[in-house]
């Protein structure tokens, strides 16, 4: 089994580590990419809750099942 991560803001990837074969958009470097709405990534920073969607071949080129998990940061003051 592969898998790949991205890391991103509330609206764009800000960095992509692909796996072996879990390859998004023929290796395409995705930071600066919009996060596609029907990514669990997208649900996640929507919801606030742990998301998870399989994702069709025409969003990002490769079926795959994606899971957002929210990342909150508080402020130190």
């Amino acid at each position: 089994m592969d898998c790949m991560i991205g890391v991103t803001d509330k609206e764009k990837f800000l960095y992509g580590l692909y796996g072996k074969e879990m390859v998004l958009l023929g290796g395409k470097d995705i930071a600066g990419m919009p996060i596609p709405e029907e990514d669990a990534i997208f649900k996640a920073i929507h919801t606030g809750n742990v998301t998870y969607v399989e994702m069709p071949k025409e969003a990002l080129g490769i079926p795959f099942k994606s899971i957002g998990v929210p990342v909150r940061v508080k402020k130190v003051m």
